[in-house]
């Protein structure tokens, strides 16, 4: 088949060189070209490919018959070891591009991206978002017609990086300048004019007529032209000219696959010496092959060529080469094969493939798993058994995270009503946001399960549903079930266990959450993979407890060192953010909070849209950023409502009362504590350690002048029962009951308090709350006349919020120093050097010991973003050394942070 010249297509040329040039400044650049079939798109990405200098462009050619292929695509530029997961494809595929940049610009060409499988798109579109500073271009090609099979994430992302390119047809210049490359023949302008108008200027229809017929038939300016033949037409006529050897070979290498090893595709073929059959199938442009150490490597010029000659072979023959290939290549890969050959429906066949899928799920394999059971369940005669291998595939979906999956192939089994369908019926609608599906869906199973499994199972989900619901005295009813019932295996326990703790702290029993989690070693980073559930349940309730330090520990180790996106996971990141909110880490927070956010979209956990959103509101309210936080309050607010669980609307509620207070607006943080006033006392919306609104709903009606309504919260606030003291309710407390006593005139009840409110550092578990303490008590002693020991009460404010860049509140204090004769220090107005939220999360794994590439894989970012941010902080902090940066550290929690 000859192999035309590329022309045309200037335009969409130069904006991949435009694009190419921003990219080589830094500055990431995604590309989508769209077209019709046979536009030349890969010609266009082959044309581009062939002008670059070093590095050479990483290709990826997605094919039709390995779409449902696990990371089948992602694979063909990443190292060749095992890959089991999308997430860390993604993080693997972002270690690579940064390598590529060692040489240059690092180019990802995607053709056909339409046809890539669902994890291989997952793990592109991981990759792609975590891009900031790299020199990385990604030119990415789709179908017209097909664009709608991209998830609508990897469509938003592409969006965002500018319009996308279209190619058109071939225009009469054009159409001239491929019948000289390809036929060597100067043809009329009319005849031009004529082929374009026939073949809407399409290159590969043109290519065929160009390629079929005679010169005096395509110089014709009149008269009908034939219709263009199929690319399949073109592929076998070209093939029907090449010995029987080629052919068979051809033929072998179709069944086989792409990427195939000669020694195994000669013996498939039955050709004892395939060189002189190879030579003749790559001049015909068919296959092409490459020397490697230990053998050849086989490769078809493009996957519509392996597609027509396989579409063509009978079906004797079809099955004559998967059984040989079965031969060949063993059990493993050889199942694959037998598969293929299968004519009719084979038990055999199926518990083959159900064995392997077990193998493979017990090495955490669990989406290559599902993959095996769902061809069970189609290669399998239709049975009970059959269904149950479909409800099992879509169960190990849901343990990988693959919600989209699971949702596309529960489908399925919609019409079943057996126990084991309806499990899986929960969790789905469980982890997309169908909360009260979910819950009656899994009591119908509980009454109806004879078994212990499945009891224990719904038990264990009914809890986390109780704990959504704000009801932690039936949540833990529902822990203890499952626990007793013997039916849960070791992370099962570890499940029950977490959620019987989470639901004891949120019944005001927290002392008795802690206690169940007592048998937990210390050092969270030797607990077992398959309990970290429990640990992550500890840093929780640590963070409630204001043992930030612990909480630090255990919610790092659980969430940093996992590469798992289990639901506990995500949630624990949400609350590592919160934990850094309160220790003064703000940019620490911001990117944890980021990286939350963006996990949990990629795996469609709707249910903790609100907690992540929530906790990301935090830094930027408090920093003044105000559109960025209403943005987060507003979707934490849409996906409480989406869920209609008590725990979002909770998280959001506080969110928006945190917002509107920083704002200074105590109306709008009245009137957002309206929807939590209403919780039940004993619900987690009151407990302190885990909401701050309450201080902040007394707060308000003291700034309000509603005195009477300020004390009678004060007193419903003293009425939530909990069974241990938390500190930063009790100092916060201690704040407005001063502020309440100066709104009183009782000044030396107002003293006290305040005195008491300040008393906890350096122990003070809330760095903002400090800081507002801090300026109460400076304010208060400014208009009592004690100017000394006002200013060093509002100095110390001060130093605090500039240090946490909180520009409203630091505003306000340098106001009330003017106010008391004293500007501030000139140390004290410059909060250093100040590193951005991705320079905060660099430096501080680097001062651990961490190495860039230990630093890419936690962040999940390239290991060139990684060398770039800290050039950053070097640069800010003045240091020049890994060890530098260490003793800085041990010096400094954090050049951003406010001093604890």
């Amino acid at each position: 088949m000859g192999d035309a010249a590329f022309v045309g297509r200037y335009p969409v040329l130069e904006r991949l060189e435009q694009a190419l040039a921003a990219a080589s400044n830094g500055i990431p650049q995604m590309i989508m070209i769209r077209g019709e079939p046979g536009f030349g798109k890969s010609a266009l990405l082959s044309t581009f490919a062939s002008r670059l200098e070093r590095p050479p462009a990483l290709t990826i050619t997605c094919d039709e018959s390995e779409s449902m292929l696990p990371l089948a695509a992602i694979g063909q530029v990443l190292p060749a070891t095992a890959i089991h997961d999308p997430f860390v494809a993604g993080g693997d595929l972002l270690q690579t591009l940064g390598r590529q940049q060692d040489a240059g610009t690092a180019v990802l060409l995607v053709d056909d991206t339409h046809l890539m499988d669902p994890g291989s798109t997952r793990a592109l579109t991981f990759a792609l978002r975590r891009l900031r500073v790299d020199r990385v271009l990604a030119v990415l090609t789709v179908r017209d017609d097909e664009i709608g099979r991209l998830p609508a994430s990897l469509l938003r992302l592409c969006e965002g990086q500018g319009p996308q390119l279209r190619l058109p047809g071939l225009d009469d210049r054009e159409v001239a300048e491929l019948a000289m490359a390809v036929r060597g023949i100067a043809l009329p302008a009319r005849a031009v004019t004529r082929l374009r108008e026939h073949t809407d200027g399409c290159p590969l229809h043109l290519k065929a007529l160009l390629e079929e017929l005679s010169p005096a038939e395509l110089a014709a300016v009149e008269g009908p032209l034939p219709a263009p033949r199929s690319f399949s037409l073109l592929v076998l006529k070209s093939l029907s000219t090449a010995s029987p050897e080629a052919q068979r070979l051809a033929e072998a290498a179709a069944v086989i696959g792409d990427r195939t090893d000669l020694e195994v595709l000669s013996q498939v073929a039955a050709v004892s010496d395939p060189l002189p059959g190879l030579e003749e199938l790559q001049h015909i442009r068919v296959l092409r092959f490459r020397p490697r150490t230990a053998s050849w490597n086989v490769q078809f010029e493009h996957p519509l060529v392996r597609m027509a000659i396989y579409d063509e072979l009978g079906a004797a023959t079809r099955r004559r080469l998967h059984e040989a290939a079965a031969d060949l290549l063993g059990d493993a890969e050889g199942l694959d094969h037998r598969v293929s050959a299968a004519t009719k429906p084979s038990e055999d066949l199926a518990v083959a493939l159900e064995h392997r899928a077990r193998e493979r799920q017990s090495s955490g394999r669990l989406r290559m798993a599902a993959q095996d059971l769902l061809v069970a369940h189609k290669v399998s005669p239709r049975s009970e058994r059959s269904s149950g291998r479909l409800v099992d595939a879509v169960d190990l979906l849901l343990l990988s995270g693959d919600i989209t999956t699971a949702l596309t192939v529960a489908a399925e089994i919609e019409p079943r009503t057996d126990l084991h369908a309806l499990q899986i019926k929960a969790r789905m609608a469980f982890l997309s946001g169908r909360i009260p599906l979910a819950r009656e869906l899994a009591e119908a199973v509980w009454h109806e399960a004879t078994e212990a499994g499945p009891k224990a199972e719904m038990a264990t989900l009914l809890a986390h549903l109780c704990l959504l619901a704000d009801d932690g005295l039936h949540g833990y009813e529902w822990a203890e079930r499952a626990l007793a019932s013997n039916g849960l295996d070791v992370r099962g326990s570890s499940t029950a266990l977490a959620l019987a703790a989470f639901s004891s702290w949120i019944s005001g029993r927290p002392a008795q959450g802690l206690r169940a989690l007592q048998a937990l070693p210390d050092d969270p980073t030797v607990v077992p993979h398959d309990q970290q559930d429990e640990v992550r349940a500890r840093g929780v309730l640590r963070m409630c407890a204001d043992d930030l330090d612990g909480a630090m520990a255990d919610l790092t180790a659980s969430t940093t060192a996992q590469h798992d996106v289990a639901p506990f996971r995500l949630a624990a990141m949400a609350c590592l953010s919160e934990t850094q909110f309160r220790r003064g880490d703000w940019d620490g927070s911001v990117a944890t909070a980021e990286q939350a956010i963006s996990l949990v979209r990629d795996t469609e956990q709707h249910w903790l849209l609100a907690n992540v959103h929530a906790v990301a509101a935090l830094v930027p309210a408090a920093r003044g950023q105000w559109q960025v936080a209403m943005d987060h309050v507003r979707r934490a607010r849409t996906s409480a409502e989406q869920t209609r669980d008590a725990a979002s609307v909770a998280y959001s509620g506080n969110a928006a009362v945190h917002l509107a207070m920083c704002r200074r607006d105590p109306n709008e943080a009245l009137h957002e504590c309206q929807s939590l006033i209403t919780f039940p006392h004993e619900s987690a919306a009151w407990q302190p350690g885990i909401f701050s609104w309450p201080v902040h709903w007394v707060d308000a009606l003291v700034d309000l002048g509603r005195l009477d309504d300020a004390v009678e919260a004060l007193a419903t606030l003293r009425d939530v029962r909990t069974d241990v003291d938390v500190p930063s309710r009790m100092y916060a407390l201690a704040r407005v009951r001063g502020r309440l006593a100066v709104a009183h005139g009782h000044r030396a009840e107002a003293r006290e308090w305040f005195e008491t409110a300040v008393s906890a550092r350096p122990d003070w578990p809330d760095a903002l709350e400090f800081a507002r303490a801090q300026a109460d008590y400076g304010r208060f002693l400014r208009r009592r006349g004690e100017r000394k020991s006002a200013i060093a009460h509002l100095n110390q404010a001060f130093d605090a919020l500039t240090r946490l860049q909180a520009t409203p509140l630091a505003t306000t204090c340098y106001a009330e120093l003017e106010a008391a004769g004293s500007a501030p220090r000139s140390d004290a107005r410059s909060s250093g050097p100040h590193l951005t939220a991705q320079e905060q999360s660099v430096a501080r794994l680097v001062a651990a010991g961490r190495t860039n590439q230990q630093v890419a894989n936690e962040l999940m970012l390239s290991i060139k973003t990684v060398g770039f941010h800290l050039e950053h902080v070097y640069d800010k902090l003045d240091l020049h050394s890994r060890s530098q940066l260490a003793a800085y550290y041990s010096r400094t929690p954090s050049p951003n942070t406010a001093a604890n």
